[in-house]
């Protein structure tokens, strides 16, 4: 698609300052690439929106205190669970300057498209880059199959955090798994030529150097099958890797820093394992759902349905009889 074929909503409470650079110059640098950009400062405005018109893709703000919201609580994330149980497939981009350790894990666990800080350097031109990148990857969403056994392959690991028997255990106690370790290099290979419910990749700091990045973003693009689970020390210092490893999408970030990181990691593997089953991403707040039901002429669509089928039928007729 060109760009002028992708409508944009974009969620502020800066997005009419035009003192605010990062916000009000990223919707001249979209609006001026040719992407058709609406505008909202307010949440309760910008899931109206949703119900008035199809959007490919969603730049909300994290943190929407500036502009009072009489009608909706809450912050950016919580809108973005809520386009996410009524579109699973839409794309999600959070472009924020909160940049708290708790956001980025939080973030990276909403099946978000990307996260974009505001306080990182040209953030326009990365929120740009990231746009074009939901755009050409616009595509309906893979559903996996539910597993309740296998194999969960996982990287060999010095963190302190956490040992390699601590892991096994985990796998163990999330199911009928058996736990297969291996060197990280070698799991793209390995993930391509066998069947596992799950991969797990654990480290304190994750290298941002491209040839280590590029190693973990062959292994997440091969999701769903299996989901990847990553886990690393969230700690403000790691900031660049956090959020590198947040845009290659993996199917849980876990902090490895909190408690019980073998109990966290255990309820992981049942989910990566088992989320169709378990409606990730599916489910959908009835509140709003039942909103979107109201606007439905189900009369109408059930004549048109008639239609196209009977105008199907006789298309396919006159094909055989030519």
């Amino acid at each position: 698609m060109n760009p002028s074929d992708f409508s944009i909503l974009f969620m502020d409470d800066e997005v009419h300052d035009e003192a605010v650079a990062t916000v009000s110059e990223a919707v001249k640098a979209l609006r001026g690439a040719g992407y058709q950009v609406d505008v909202k400062e307010k949440m309760s405005d910008a899931i109206d929106a949703f119900y008035e018109k199809f959007y490919h893709i969603f730049i909300l703000d994290i943190d929407m205190q500036k502009v009072t919201d009489l009608f909706f609580e809450g912050t950016g994330s919580r809108v973005a669970d809520i386009y996410r149980s009524l579109d699973n497939g839409c794309s999600v981009i959070m472009y924020s300057a909160m940049g708290t350790v708790e956001d980025w894990f939080d973030v990276a666990n909403r099946h978000i498209f990307g996260y974009v800080f505001k306080g990182s350097k040209s953030p326009v031109r990365k929120l740009l880059e990231m746009v074009e990148q939901a755009a050409l990857e616009y595509t309906p969403l893979m559903l996996p199959s539910p597993r309740k056994e296998g194999r969960v392959l996982i990287s060999q690991t010095d963190s302190e955090r956490i040992s390699d028997e601590q892991i096994k255990t985990a796998v163990l106690n999330a199911g009928n798994f058996v736990p297969e370790f291996c060197e990280i290099e070698k799991m793209p290979e390995m993930l391509s030529s066998n069947d596992y419910s799950a991969a797990i990749i654990i480290e304190e700091q994750f290298s941002t150097m491209p040839g280590d990045m590029e190693i973990l973003k062959t292994i997440c693009m091969m999701q769903p099958s299996p989901n990847i689970i990553i886990g690393c020390d969230g700690k403000s210092e790691n900031q660049e890797s956090i959020i590198e490893i947040i845009n290659l999408r993996p199917f849980r970030l876990i902090n490895m820093t909190k408690e019980n990181p073998g109990l966290t990691l255990e309820e992981c593997v049942r989910s990566a394992a088992q989320w169709y089953e378990g409606n990730e991403t599916f489910q959908a707040d009835t509140k709003y759902v039942h909103r979107a039901a109201k606007n439905i002429d189900w009369e109408e669509l059930e004549k048109r349905f008639e239609t196209e089928k009977w105008e199907n039928e006789t298309n396919h007729t006159g094909d055989e009889d030519e």
